[in-house]
């Protein structure tokens, strides 16, 4: 199929960059495994604090009751 694609004069795959850009440039560049461990470590502390803000106004409020 692509090769009868090609043969039509349909366009092949293409990468996007900014205008003005070198090649190589525009490329995204992904995280490293540590930097997503650091992340997922700080989303973790803040969800459990979180849970424990709401369970101790949940009792507050069982207190009041």
């Amino acid at each position: 199929m692509k090769k009868e694609l090609l043969s039509r004069g349909a366009a092949g795959p293409r990468r996007f960059a900014p205008s003005g850009a070198k090649p190589g440039e525009g490329e995204i560049k992904l995280p490293s495994d540590a930097e997503i461990d650091k992340v997922v470590s700080f989303v973790e502390k803040v969800w459990r604090r979180l849970i424990d803000m709401g369970r101790k106004v949940q009792q507050d409020v069982e207190k009041k009751n």
